[in-house]
């Protein structure tokens, strides 16, 4: 597994209890299915997540089936996190699991910004943050990768 495969770990979900971070990665969960499949790659990087960040058997089993479109309502869950500071930490993760395949199709896009706008971030921050990811994806240099986010108002402490 290379770097870039390796699922994005924000050391600061770790912070949150048990049930925000299930919320947190059932978002990212979520993406997997917006291209209409889900790889094996995508449910290896969100089981990789469940263990990093200690959910529980029913927080992992809640994560996990939100890799399957309508499971869940999330747009309560986008509010709730909204009203966190993991909003942009979460956009570039959504970014991230949408690349997990190795593209990032229109459906995904459009998933990507209408939960952007349901967290409060800006398309700018959006386009910035899916040109991060993408970067991250083809081994770009993190420091200026981080330097162009931080002028678009996405505080390099969110992301960390």
């Amino acid at each position: 597994m290379t770097k870039a495969d390796r699922p994005m770990v924000d050391q600061h979900l770790i912070e949150y209890n048990e049930a925000e971070r299930a919320d947190y990665l059932a978002v990212v969960a979520s993406m997997a299915g917006v291209d209409g499949s889900v790889s094996s790659e995508e449910i290896l990087a969100m089981q990789q997540l469940c263990r990093a960040f200690v959910l529980g058997p029913e927080a992992r089993g809640r994560v996990m089936a939100a890799t399957t479109a309508g499971v869940e309502d999330l747009d309560t869950t986008l509010e709730r996190l909204g009203t966190t500071n993991l909003r942009h930490a979460l956009v570039l993760d959504l970014c991230m699991m949408s690349w997990r395949d190795g593209q990032l199709l229109e459906p995904e896009e459009a998933e990507i910004r209408r939960m952007a706008e349901k967290l409060g971030v800006s398309s700018r921050q959006v386009a910035i943050l899916t040109h991060f990811a993408s970067s991250l994806r083809q081994g770009a240099d993190l420091e200026q990768s981080l330097t162009l986010l931080e002028s678009s108002g996405v505080p390099r402490s969110a992301l960390a």
